[in-house]
């Protein structure tokens, strides 16, 4: 496994929900929904990485992810 830094972490409020969902992604957004924006070194090259979490009632779980500035 490589190494990784959170780079931002964004709790969705209106302005967010707003923007995600005008882009037909789903699942849609809800208030409360978390972004992690990080950066992961992968066989000694970093690359970027967006997690979007969602707390339900066992926990927190990954509902959508997407790599970007990736090679």
């Amino acid at each position: 496994m490589g190494d990784y830094l959170i780079q931002r972490r964004i709790v969705y409020g209106a302005a967010e929900i707003k923007d995600w969902n005008s882009k037909g992604i789903i699942p849609p957004a809800r208030g409360g929904d978390v972004e992690l924006q990080v950066r992961e070194i992968i066989r000694g090259k970093p690359q970027m990485f967006s997690y979007n979490l969602r707390k339900v009632a066992s926990g927190w779980k990954i509902y959508s992810h997407a790599a970007w500035g990736v090679d």
